[in-house]
């Protein structure tokens, strides 16, 4: 298993979809609604701004409209705006708490470790606290401390370090004690699992479809999300590599109920 930064996982990626000929990305832009046509039959394009251009609201005709902006989707809302439905959502909430900051740890503690990655889970209702961490390359260690319920790891270091110290395992703590913050923590908190009903909506607009986050959004740590994105790519690629593709509003409806 390896292990980097988001943002330098983010950039390979990046430059993969821009290696592609037919492929172009508009920075710095911001979609705000829907081009819909036909009464709420058909989506064909979106209207966008750009940060350059913030008085100017600008038009993108397509065949295929893809929501794929994740958990902070506009679509529901724009779906109302458009009279087509009204979306229900399906929620578990767990109040999830995620704190993290970067360590250097020693290199003769790194010789010492007999594991790769160290994770503490919480067991809900009894163990509301976890945490884990892992290799970042360089001597950087990515550590993270997980509350469940409401609990949250406090970002000031001696609080962090309480916190961490609370864990049902003392391993982790035992490491941060003998190591050295490189950066200041980040916390990031997520209410809980939301799935968003676009598969009863009975009348689903054609040449637009919604995949991954933005229809489900799993508490991020399992890598839910991004398998269920490349499940949802699946079924999409078998629509495109079809001979005559059809984005009809039956198609798109049936694509839309088995993602």
């Amino acid at each position: 298993m390896g292990w980097c930064h988001r943002s330098q996982f983010e950039w390979q990626v990046r430059q993969a979809l821009l290696s592609v000929d037919n492929i172009q990305l508009k920075a710095r832009a911001k979609v705000i609604g829907l081009m819909v046509a036909g009464e709420g039959n058909r989506v064909e394009g979106v209207h966008y701004q750009s940060s350059a251009d913030k008085d100017g609201i600008k038009t993108l005709p397509a065949n295929l409209i893809i929501d794929a902006s994740g958990r902070g989707t506009h679509t529901p809302k724009w779906l109302s705006e458009a009279n087509i439905a009204s979306v229900k959502e399906d929620e578990v909430r767990t109040q999830i708490s995620y704190t993290t900051r970067r360590f250097r740890l020693p290199e003769t503690l790194i010789d010492s470790l007999d594991w790769k990655v160290l994770a503490i889970y919480p067991e809900p209702p009894h163990v509301k606290r976890g945490g884990m961490i892992y290799p970042l390359g360089n001597g950087e260690w990515m550590t993270t401390l997980v509350g469940f319920n409401g609990e949250i790891a406090p970002t000031e270091m001696e609080g962090y370090m309480d916190y961490a110290q609370s864990l049902p395992q003392p391993e982790l703590y035992e490491i941060l004690k003998q190591s050295t913050p490189i950066d200041e923590p980040l916390s990031y908190r997520i209410p809980g699992s939301l799935w968003r009903r676009y598969d009863h909506i009975k009348q689903w607009p054609g040449n637009f479809l919604v995949i991954g986050d933005a229809v489900c959004s799993f508490n991020p740590i399992y890598g839910q999300g991004i398998t269920m994105a490349l499940k949802d790519l699946q079924k999409l690629k078998t629509l495109l590599e079809q001979k005559e593709i059809d984005f009809a509003p039956a198609t798109m409806a049936h694509l839309q109920k088995q993602i």
